[in-house]
């Protein structure tokens, strides 16, 4: 390990150079201390309640959207799709909810139990 630390000193091509001059090190350490005590450009003070504000008004217009969908695509799986001409025929009720279970009915008005049950 030591040997490798040596080779790497001792073909360190910068120990070969000369330092910057003294006068070169005080004008760059000047001017970083000077950009250091600038002032930054403050951010005005309206901005962030604004961005705030506008972020919970779509907040709230997002929330309001996705429960009105919601509430329409509830009501359009419930809805009952009945014939407008009335028949003496069996009628089917379809019942969907959102989670997916779908129900089918099928109403016989001509329908009679007939006989005993065991």
């Amino acid at each position: 390990m030591n040997d490798l630390s040596s080779r790497l000193r001792e073909h360190d091509p910068v120990r070969l150079e000369a330092g910057l001059p003294a006068e070169a090190r005080d004008a760059m350490r000047r001017t970083i201390v000077a950009a250091a005590g600038a002032r930054v450009a403050a951010v005005p003070q309206w901005r962030q309640p604004l961005a705030l504000a506008a972020m919970a008004l779509l907040t709230v217009l997002g929330v309001g959207a996705a429960h009105r969908f919601a509430g329409e695509r509830e009501a359009a799986s419930i809805a009952v799709k009945a014939d407008p001409v009335p028949h003496s025929g069996a009628t089917q009720v379809d019942f969907r909810t959102p989670g997916g279970t779908r129900i089918i009915w099928t109403i016989d008005p001509d329908f009679r139990l007939g006989g005993t049950l065991p």
